[in-house]
């Protein structure tokens, strides 16, 4: 029986997806970058040009990671210092690039 075990396949045992996935996420996750005030100002500029239902390119930083998303913009709350798009919301302190699509 000693002998059959180390011809499993790769990934055979239960449980190692889940662990070899979590390790590649790990690996990948990367410090929030600092934005440079000519990107604060770009971000600045294209929020005012905005409207409700406009299709837009974001980049953000979320738990590790720099994500590109194409969302529909609903409204920003500089109170709470969060944007609103369709289906989620994030903080200005995550936002990294705002392009209208």
């Amino acid at each position: 029986m000693r002998g059959m075990a180390k011809w499993l396949p790769f990934k055979s045992l239960k449980g190692q997806y889940d662990i070899l996935d979590r390790s590649k996420r790990e690996r990948r996750k990367v410090e929030r970058p600092e934005l440079s005030e000519d990107g604060e100002e770009e971000i600045d500029h294209v929020l005012r040009l905005l409207r409700k239902g406009d299709r837009t390119m974001v980049t953000f930083y979320c738990n590790g990671e720099i994500l590109t998303r194409e969302e529909v913009f609903l409204r920003t709350d500089n109170q709470e210092r969060r944007i609103y798009f369709l289906g989620f919301s994030l903080t200005l302190g995550n936002l990294l690039s705002l392009k209208k699509a």
